[in-house]
């Protein structure tokens, strides 16, 4: 099956690997909840969509492809160039433009969900019928959660992501 021909599908958000290049815990938890959930077969394919989030080491999406791939019997895709949420939502529309989009289930962790519901409508409007968010729990303490919540906020009021890249550019010099 090719990526157009998809009607159903599941999307999964990478997470940023640990310093050594090994795929994080949170990682591993949303792509168990992708085989529970493609083995109910009520999806065609599966989205991976993660890129290089850190130096010297490979996509998520890639590491994530191939730990689905011994698992589901059936098409893997993957979106290896985002490295934000937002980018991850983005590139991942662009590929699926032209599909005949019935269902979309996106998983992520928790704490992301009320962002990702907000960004997904905001930059994916075509899904707003047809999407279900999955969490699944995630192992970070009530400072990520204040994080992630002033993340969201941020995202409010600048979903394009102009401010925050060029600040860190300024900060760290390096990119």
């Amino acid at each position: 099956m090719s990526l157009k021909e998809l009607k159903r599908f599941i999307i999964v958000h990478g997470e940023k690997p640990y310093k050594e290049c090994q795929p994080h815990q949170e990682f591993f938890k949303r792509l168990e909840k992708a085989i529970e959930l493609a083995d109910k077969k009520t999806v065609d394919g599966i989205m991976v969509s993660g890129g290089t989030t850190r130096k010297n080491c490979p996509a998520e999406a890639s590491f994530g492809a191939k730990y689905l791939q011994k698992s589901v019997d059936m098409p893997v895709f993957v979106e290896e160039n985002s490295r934000t949420t937002i980018e991850n939502i983005k590139f991942t529309k662009e590929m699926l433009i032209g599909c005949s989009l019935e269902r979309v289930i996106v998983i992520s962790s928790k704490k992301r969900l009320f962002r990702l519901q907000y960004l997904y409508g905001r930059l994916w409007r075509e899904t707003r019928d047809k999407i279900e968010f999955v969490g699944v729990p995630d192992s970070y303490g009530i400072y990520f959660y204040f994080l992630e919540l002033l993340y969201f906020v941020y995202s409010i009021f600048d979903v394009n992501e102009c401010f925050l890249p060029r600040l860190a550019k300024k900060l760290f010099r390096n990119g």
